[in-house]
This record gives structure tokens, C-alpha cells and sequence, in this order.
């Protein structure tokens, strides 16, 4: 065996020995708070539960949470992102391997802004039209007064000379596709510059929707996570806590055990859980370098895209304007002549 995959299984054994330990010690604080309750007489008294003493040890406890389950946090993401075998560590190795190969950063921005960013619009509008039951994604080729035509009544017409035949359609349908072909797409596109670098579920959404929206996934599932993982640790603590003893049989010693367990579970579980969102955390950073990845393969497995210079863009630019103000005249006109009709 080679020294690297030595090092590697070495690490391996290591993080899961951390695991074992932690979910041991749950377990084991667990089976003595089950041990206590089981042969000490314990009473849930729930008009404990608004008293001083309660909400100070509550108090207690919610602190013990909260920094435990922040430390762990801290410690799981760093401990994860320097291990090989982590997801983080292999999206940033494979991220790295794909970037040097993207040598014409001009030629690359060209490509996200008139091949990658189209190509998602035009998805996301299909996704749309199949919402409202069109499946002919041609349609959207057609003028505004042609798609009005198509309601209740089948037609044909000539796109890019080809005769093309269409089923007619309700009226909603048609208001529909007027609103996704005139519409704006409500999508927020990152600049180019963001597939490559790093400093920044099942998804049907396009890779520009989705890379858009980073920042906020990633604060949706820590502030997830954490509030759930803290419910769940506060509430079972505070059951915990609402234990009295029957202090006509025992002595206040027993009280200060039961204390210090519930204290002592609060901080064990807190810090397994908050090492788990150490861990989720990284794991939401490798899924958007994913990500990026494949917008450079994309890119970079194009044959057909040509670079343009400055000033054929410049050009192209005013070409599509031109075409767009045209496309938009006739519009008014037909419109103008069927408000007349």
C-alpha cells in the first residue's frame, strides 16, 4: 500500500473514531439519565416551568447550546474542508484542475453571457409554457398578433421557411404565452467572473438560477439547521430540567446530578450536532464548485462558439436592436389594426 492512501485510511479511521466517540458519549450520558430516572423517584411538575429557578437553568443551558453547538461548527467545517476524501477538498482539486484550462477569459465571458445565459432563458421559458399545458416550444418564435390567432383555431405559419402548423389554444393559454414570450424572467445572473473563482437538493432549475441564488441557499440550510438542531436539543433539555425530585426521600445532592447530566447532555449533543452542520456547510460550498465545473466543461467542450472582437459584437448588439424595434412596430401595427377591426 502507498504512503498517501496509508495517510488517507489513517484520516479516515480518525474522523470516524471522532464520530464513534461522540455518538458513544450521547449514548452512554443517555443510558445514565435512563438509569437515574428508572431507580430514583423523579415527578415531571410542569408549574415549574415559569418559575426563577427553571428559567435560570434554562438559561444555562441555552448558552452551553449555543456555544457549544457554534465551537463544533467551527471545528467541523475546518476539520472537513482539510481532509482529501471530504467533498469540499475534491471539488476544489477538481475546480483548480479545470480552471487553468480556461485560457481566454474574454472568449469565456462571451460564451456565459450569449451561450449559457440564453440557453437558460429559453429553458426556463420551456419549463413555463409545459405549466400551462404548451408543449410546442416554437410558439414563442411567433409574433404577438400570430399567437393571438392561434386561440381556439389551428393555424399555420412560415418560421424561417419552414411551415410549421399549430393547435389552437384557450385564451388563458394564450395570455400565458404572451406574458413568458414579452415577459422579463425573473432570474438574477451572476457575472461571468463567478464560475471562476471560489471565493463565494434535486433541482429542476437551470445552472443560472441556481448559481444565483447561492448566498441564500446557503443561509437557508445553516439557519435550518441550526434552529432545528437547537429546538430539538433545548426542548429535550428542558424536559431534562423540569424533572423535581422528591425531596422528601432525597437528598439535594441528587438534584445537583440531575443538573449536571441534563447540562452535560446539552453540551455532548450540541456539539455532535453543531459538528454536523461544520460538515453540511462545506458540503453546500462543494455543490455550487460543482457547479462551476461544469460551466467550464461546457465551455470549454464548445466547438461551435467563435469568439467575437470588440467591434463584431458591437456590431451584432446593434444588428439584434435593430431586428427588436422592428419585431416591436409590426406588433403595434397589428394590434393598432385589430383594435380598428
Amino acid at each position: 500500500m502507498k504512503a498517501k492512501d496509508l495517510t488517507q485510511n489513517e484520516k479516515v479511521r480518525s474522523l470516524l473514531n471522532r464520530k464513534v466517540l461522540l455518538g458513544a458519549s450521547s449514548i452512554l450520558i443517555c443510558v445514565v439519565l435512563i438509569a437515574v430516572c428508572s431507580f430514583v423517584p423523579f415527578i415531571i411538575d410542569p408549574h415549574r416551568w415559569m418559575t426563577n429557578e427553571f428559567l435560570t437553568d434554562e438559561l444555562i443551558i441555552g448558552a452551553i447550546v449555543i456555544f457549544s453547538m457554534v465551537a463544533a461548527m467551527f471545528i467541523g467545517q475546518a476539520g472537513n474542508a482539510f481532509r482529501d476524501e471530504s467533498n469540499i477538498a475534491k471539488a476544489r482539486k477538481e475546480f483548480f484542475d479545470t480552471v487553468k484550462n480556461v485560457t481566454n477569459i474574454f472568449g469565456f465571458n462571451q460564451w456565459i453571457k450569449k451561450v449559457l445565459q440564453p440557453r437558460d432563458i429559453q429553458l426556463i421559458k420551456e419549463r413555463r409554457l409545459r405549466s400551462i399545458g404548451i408543449d410546442d416550444y416554437r410558439v414563442l418564435e411567433l409574433e404577438n398578433s400570430q399567437i393571438r390567432a392561434l386561440e381556439e383555431k389551428a393555424c399555420a405559419y412560415e418560421i424561417n421557411g419552414e411551415k410549421r402548423y399549430f393547435k389552437g389554444i384557450t385564451k388563458e393559454q394564450v395570455q400565458g404565452i404572451l406574458k413568458i414570450r414579452n415577459g422579463k424572467i425573473d432570474i438574477r445572473f451572476v457575472e461571468p467572473e463567478y464560475y471562476l473563482s471560489v471565493k463565494n437538493l434535486v433541482d429542476n432549475r437551470t445552472i443560472s438560477e441556481r448559481s444565483s441564488d447561492e448566498g441564500k441557499k446557503k443561509s437557508f440550510y445553516l439557519a435550518r439547521s441550526i434552529v432545528g438542531r437547537l429546538l430539538v436539543t433545548i426542548i429535550t433539555a428542558m424536559i431534562f430540567a423540569s424533572f423535581m425530585r422528591d425531596l422528601s426521600t432525597a437528598a439535594d445532592l441528587g438534584t445537583a446530578f440531575q443538573k449536571f447530566l441534563s447540562r452535560l447532555w446539552a453540551m455532548i449533543s450540541s456539539v455532535f450536532m453543531g459538528y454536523l452542520v461544520g460538515c453540511q456547510i462545506n458540503d453546500i460550498d462543494a455543490e455550487y464548485i460543482q457547479m462551476r465545473i461544469t460551466v467550464q466543461n461546457m465551455y470549454l467542450q464548445d466547438k461551435d462558439f467563435k469568439p467575437l472582437t470588440q467591434q463584431e459584437e458591437a456590431k451584432q448588439e446593434f444588428k439584434e436592436r435593430v431586428l427588436q424595434e422592428e419585431h416591436a412596430l409590426l406588433d403595434n401595427k397589428s394590434t393598432q389594426i385589430e383594435m380598428k377591426g
